[in-house]
């Protein structure tokens, strides 16, 4: 009987040891890979990215912070299908480290060995100082796959790593001949802005208000470009200032729609590449040809004094200009405007006057 009892007590005994060791473990796993799922209004309704991790990861206001003690990332599995194209995602080091890097992995979860690194994000001061935006294509993997990204260890443990901004890339062509109406019924996020998106960069006809705009969330490139394209179609140059990354070409595209800018408005395009044909406007609408030499560029200088030669049809601006191929674009466009190809007889070099010729008949047929 008491032979009995020992064996009961060391079955129970060793019950009790099994769920202690299955306790110990299954808080080991979720200490280490802990479940984080952003706010609800982040996730989509088809495609819902839900990260695990491993290592010390937190997770606030849509920003992922990994901080280095060993390896430490974020996980998930995730379902692909024919209209996704890729993944774009935002990252940056806001803690220096010394030789880490971010890797991007793609698995297959049913094939261990199917494993492909399809990123890296080195510590370097550009992706110190803003974030990187990048895009992977992920057509070729399987339906179902496994999304890694990892902040790999390097020597002492001081890189702190930030990732934001992660979705889905929509093939382009689910968007063709599509209306305003139909991108706003899908239910997927990132794909009814990519849609929105989508029009307002190819559709001639849409009608741009700041509203729209703002209804692009995820992508910040995309909503500024949607502010540039509001800003040409009501030739407001005051919303350049909210177009960030567009803001110079904002004011060129701006400006190239007016036909009398100001010397302040060409002074907000900040690339001399780029502002020349805005004080080329202003000089020939002044007849002040004194305005061109505001131009740094040699060639935007040139270009300025041969549109105003050719809108004043003053050859002798022609003869001042050194650079023979634009000084042959010159005589040949005032040569059109005159019905006078003979005008290229000013050219002492024979092979820039039979250029100013070919110039001529090409301008003649345009």
């Amino acid at each position: 009987m008491a032979r009995n009892q020992e064996s009961k007590i060391l079955k129970f005994t060793m019950i009790g040891l099994v769920v202690l060791v299955v306790v110990l473990l299954g808080f080991f796993y979720f200490s280490q890979h802990k479940i984080i799922s952003p706010e609800t209004n982040e996730l989509t309704e088809a495609q819902k990215l839900v990260f695990s991790t491993f290592g010390n990861v937190s997770y606030s206001n849509g920003e992922y912070l990994l901080t280095e003690e060993r390896d430490a990332g974020i996980f998930a599995n995730i379902t692909t299908s024919e209209k996704i194209y890729g993944l774009s995602f935002e990252y940056r080091f806001v803690g220096a480290g010394d030789g880490d890097f971010l890797a991007l992995y793609l698995n297959d979860p049913d094939n261990s060995n199917d494993s492909r690194l399809e990123y890296l994000g080195p510590d370097l001061s550009i992706s110190r100082d803003s974030y990187m935006q990048n895009e992977i294509s992920i057509p070729s993997f399987p339906e179902r796959t496994q999304l890694i990204f990892r902040l790999v260890s390097r020597g002492q443990p001081n890189a702190v790593l930030a990732i934001k901004s992660i979705r889905f890339v929509y093939n382009e062509f689910f968007f063709e001949n599509k209306s305003l109406s139909y991108c706003k019924k899908l239910s997927d996020s990132s794909e009814r802005e990519q849609c929105i998106a989508y029009l307002v960069s190819h559709d001639k006809d849409i009608v741009i208000s700041e509203d729209l705009c703002n209804e692009i969330k995820e992508n910040n490139f995309d909503h500024e470009y949607c502010l540039k394209m509001l800003a040409v179609q009501n030739n407001d140059p005051s919303l350049c200032e909210k177009t960030g990354t567009f803001k110079n070409v904002c004011y060129v595209d701006v400006n190239a729609n007016n036909p009398n800018p100001s010397l302040e408005d060409c002074k907000t395009i900040t690339t001399s590449s780029d502002n020349w044909k805005c004080y080329a406007k202003v000089a020939v609408n002044t007849g002040n040809i004194s305005i061109c030499e505001m131009i740094d560029w040699p060639m935007g200088n040139i270009a300025c004094r041969s549109s105003f030669a050719v809108s004043t049809e003053n050859i002798s601006i022609c003869a001042g200009i050194d650079f023979l191929e634009s000084q042959a674009q010159c005589y040949a466009h005032i040569g059109v405007k005159k019905n006078d190809s003979s005008l290229c007889n000013n050219i002492q070099n024979t092979t820039y006057r039979d250029l100013c010729g070919i110039r001529f008949n090409q301008y003649l047929q345009e």
